[in-house]
């Protein structure tokens, strides 16, 4: 609440504050118009920019890095650029430092300075290729004067090419070339499409036989991957390949040129074949030539200017100018195949031989010696090769640990024709030292959040024949991890440091064994240093709902509800400043009073969070249901109430001295005190309540009663006996009474 009132207090001073500012400043600088100037023309064609032509503007303010003004339209009205309507009107106030970016042609869909799309039309007409071009310009000085002079630079060039020989050629395409960009006028660059299409060429002038066709494209290269279409009228089309790369650059308008009518000759050797296809052919159509070879001769190719054209000896191509061809036929003495080996001998250490091979005939082209054909025979070991291994040219033999010397054959083969030659490699008795080890590691200590360490390791020992040291032998010793391993891996020669989880330096030793020799080095990494994020917002897990107690009294009662959330919340904890691992911390609150709770049953009522239980006077037990709801979460609990405990105790009972009652024989009356009723106790509560009886006789001359019965006299002269019972209602508990009758002593004399 204190929060509430101290907001309303700043809310009410900011607003009145706001009413002073209001009246203080009445004049509101709505700053000045800004125009543009061009200082060169439109584009890489003619002319300036014309009456009508719009360009596109952002204008970003790098003190608060935002863009105010996004592709604001301006139009050329013959002198400046002018804003398109008011919505485009960009305004600079006192103290505004923009930086404007600027593009022609307009287009409406750029509205992100960071990827403005060019697409060049078909540019069979003049409208067209003029609007192929794509300008772009950067103005990020202070504004001085509100008109401000924009230098355009241009991003795509124009290929010129030149038809000579035309005979009225006047149309013109070009095909596989790329056409659309997508410009960051920010930075200043821009990514070309890769997608090729065709595109119509502009017949830009004629004269004479001199037909110039122009196109404007993005940057790239025009190969004879690019083939171009020349027709009159669009009939008799001719297609024609460029003879050369011409690489396009920016603002540049670049020229090539095509012939139209060619002849190709042929000069060939006629003892070594024939051929055909010379003549005369139509610019861009297909020119076939043929050889044939006679017996003993081979066709080697078509030739050029001295060059290898190619080795078929049918070759197709489009005439794209006057070509002269020669044709060159071979042939061939027999082969002879030399052998040797360097050094014949070998030492009984072991060593190399290296063998040297070549197979040679002369070559004859066009009848006249030209060159010596060489070729590279296959070397093989024959005979006896045990201790001696052949690796491309190189014969290898290994320790030589016998007195006697031994010798192999090395066969070279090329062609059929062979010719050997004998490596011998001397006996001797050898021995060696002790392996001398070394090992390093770089680096020796490696940073807390981890890395690599090459291991350097080196094996030396001498070597000895007939107990003369005559060189030295290296080994590859073996490399393990040794110590506290913890944290470190070891992969060929590089060991491995995970980032460093603790607070205490950490360190592991590097072993190079071989042969029973080691050494050792040490790799040490860093302590590392704990960090710990900021805590995430607590997420709900779950909402239990307890009672207390939750079971009542058959008597009655009161049990409180109370509602406990389970939640949650972590954060990142960072080793070395890399996230290693989470940690979440659980608890449970108590949101009792936030919670909604709600159920009904009979005998029960809930208020607020206390739930109440009437009496249960049944014997059986009763429950409710109650459900509680807090922010999205609901869970329930079931109060229980026992069944009420009743228990009857029923009296009945004569008065002292009422069993037994003796009658005269002249009858009489017997007065009965009877207590029946039933003590009741339900739940610890007693109470009484009377219970009737019944009364009955098991003879004629007694006629019961509950207070009273009544005797009639005894007729006979003989003592007589009747029992009256009284039997309890709900009990059927039973009293008897004794009625015990004297006889009559006189005799009745009839008269």
């Amino acid at each position: 609440m204190n929060n509430i009132r101290v907001l309303i207090i700043l809310i009410t001073i900011v607003f009145f504050s706001s009413c002073n500012k209001e009246e203080e400043n009445t004049e509101i600088d709505i700053g000045h118009t800004v125009t543009f100037s061009v200082a060169q023309s439109r584009s890489t064609q003619e002319g300036t920019f014309d009456a009508g032509d719009a360009i596109g503007i952002f204008a970003y303010e790098p003190k608060s890095q935002q863009m105010y003004y996004q592709n604001s339209k301006y139009v050329f009205d013959g002198k400046v650029f002018v804003p398109a309507t008011d919505a485009d009107n960009i305004r600079v106030t006192t103290g505004t430092d923009y930086d404007f970016y600027v593009y022609y042609p307009y287009n409406s869909a750029n509205t992100e300075a960071t990827s403005i799309s060019h697409v060049v039309p078909d540019q069979s007409n003049k409208e067209n290729w003029q609007r192929a071009d794509f300008l772009t310009a950067t103005y990020t000085d202070p504004v001085v004067d509100y008109n401000i002079t924009l230098n355009f630079k241009h991003r795509y060039a124009t290929l010129q090419v030149i038809v000579t020989d035309n005979e009225g050629i006047n149309q013109a395409k070009i095909a596989n070339v790329q056409s659309a960009s997508h410009f960051d006028l920010m930075k200043g660059t821009y990514t070309t499409d890769k997608t090729l299409s065709t595109k119509g060429m502009y017949l830009y002038a004629t004269d004479g036989n001199i037909s110039k066709f122009r196109i404007t494209l993005p940057v790239q290269s025009i190969s004879e991957s690019n083939p171009i279409t020349i027709s009159q009228g669009g009939q008799d089309a001719i297609l024609m390949k460029a003879t050369a790369t011409v690489q396009l650059e920016e603002g540049k308008i670049q020229d090539y040129s095509l012939g139209y009518k060619k002849t190709i000759s042929i000069n060939n050797y006629d003892t070594g074949g024939s051929v055909s296809g010379a003549g005369q052919y139509v610019l861009g159509s297909t020119c076939i030539v043929s050889a044939s070879p006679k017996s003993g001769y081979t066709f080697v190719g078509w030739y050029e200017n001295g060059q290898l054209v190619t080795s078929s000896a049918d070759y197709s191509f489009d005439v794209l100018k006057d070509r002269t061809l020669e044709t060159r036929y071979s042939s061939y003495g027999n082969w002879t195949v030399s052998v040797s080996a360097n050094p014949t001998t070998l030492e009984a250490l072991g060593g190399t031989s290296t063998i040297s091979s070549v197979a040679s005939r002369t070559l004859y082209i066009n009848g006249k010696s030209s060159s010596t054909e060489t070729g590279t025979p296959t070397i093989s070991l024959s005979g006896s090769t045990n201790g001696f291994t052949l690796s491309g040219n190189k014969v290898t033999a290994g320790v030589n640990e016998s007195s006697t010397a031994r010798t192999v054959t090395v066969r070279a083969t090329y062609s059929g024709v062979s010719n050997t030659c004998t490596i011998t490699q001397k006996g001797g008795n050898i021995t060696t030292g002790d392996w001398i080890i070394t090992v390093s590691a770089s680096p020796e200590v490696i940073v807390p959040a981890g890395g690599t360490s090459i291991i350097t390791v080196k094996a030396v020992r001498d070597i000895y024949i007939d107990g003369e040291k005559v060189g030295t032998e290296t080994g590859t010793p073996s490399i393990s991890l040794s110590g506290n391993t913890g944290g470190f891996t070891l992969s060929g020669n590089t060991v491995r440091a995970t980032n460093n989880e603790t607070t205490a330096e950490r360190s592991v030793t590097v072993t190079a064994s071989l042969d029973g020799k080691k050494s050792t080095c040490m790799i040490r990494q860093q302590a590392g240093v704990k960090t710990l994020g900021s805590w995430s917002s607590w997420s709900n897990n779950s909402l239990t709902i307890t009672a207390n107690p939750m079971t009542l009294q058959a008597s009655g009662g009161t049990s409180t509800l109370t509602a406990t959330v389970n939640r949650q919340r972590s954060r990142t904890i960072y080793w070395n400043n890399i996230a290693t691992s989470t940690e979440t911390v659980r608890e449970d609150a108590d949101v009792t009073s936030a919670t909604n709770f709600s159920g009904s049953a009979t005998g029960f009522r809930l208020d607020a969070t206390s739930v109440t239980a009437l009496e249960n006077t049944s014997s059986s037990p009763r429950s409710i249901l109650i459900t509680g709801e807090y922010a999205g979460l609901s869970n329930t609990v079931n109060i229980t109430q026992n069944g009420g405990t009743t228990t009857e105790e029923y009296v009945f009972e004569l008065s002292s001295g009422q069993q037994v009652n003796l009658v005269e024989s002249s009858g009489g009356i017997i007065s009965h005190s009877i207590s029946s009723y039933v003590i009741r106790t339900v739940n610890g509560k007693e109470s009484r309540e009377d219970v009737d009886f019944t009364v009955s006789a098991n003879v004629s001359w007694i006629t019961p009663g509950k207070t009273s019965s009544s005797v009639a006299a005894n007729p006979n002269t003989t003592q007589r006996n009747g029992t009256i019972t009284f039997k309890q209602n709900g009990s059927n508990k039973i009293l008897q009474v004794t009625v015990t009758q004297k006889k009559k002593n006189s005799v009745d004399i009839e008269n």
